[in-house]
């Protein structure tokens, strides 16, 4: 039977997901606690009982899984904020995004997202395949920034 990502990847709540997109950050970023990820290796086991041990490379993304693991072991919603996390990468390079003004680069070349695309992927639907249902996630966006703008007009 093959996976419905679209009933495994739940929403979650939008603050909780901002504070794990920060987690997550700091960790990638080593500025924060970042385990290294060749210490913790994963063994899978064959159907002959064999065992493979794998040791991921010290990679920012992988720092960063890790630390959301740490952060958030056993809660029920671990697999649905790493999977949308995974999908920021996806997101930011939305041309309609840029064109919205809700993802942009400042004079220095940083990134700039808007809260409401933060909300927005913390909510958004996916597909079976584990993809991001775009035309859904830009409709959640839109209203993001609506709903966020008319509670702060002067922002």
């Amino acid at each position: 039977m093959a996976l419905n990502f679209a009933e495994r990847i739940k929403p979650v709540d939008p603050q909780r997901f901002k504070f794990a997109i920060g987690v997550f950050g700091a960790a990638a970023e080593l500025k924060g606690p970042a385990p290294n990820p060749s210490q913790f290796p994963i063994n899978l086991v064959d159907d002959d009982g064999s065992v493979t041990e794998i040791r991921l490379a010290d990679r920012a993304e992988n720092r960063g899984l890790l630390a959301i693991n740490r952060e958030f072991r056993g809660a029920t919603d671990l697999e649905s904020i790493s999977f949308r996390i995974l999908s920021m990468g996806e997101v930011v390079r939305m041309e309609r995004l840029s064109k919205m003004g809700v993802i942009q680069l400042d004079e220095a070349g940083q990134l700039l997202v808007h809260d409401s695309v933060i909300y927005a992927l913390a909510r958004a639907p996916f597909r079976k395949s584990g993809k991001l249902d775009k035309a859904a996630f830009v409709a959640v966006v839109k209203s993001e920034f609506d709903r966020m703008e008319a509670n702060h007009p002067e922002v």
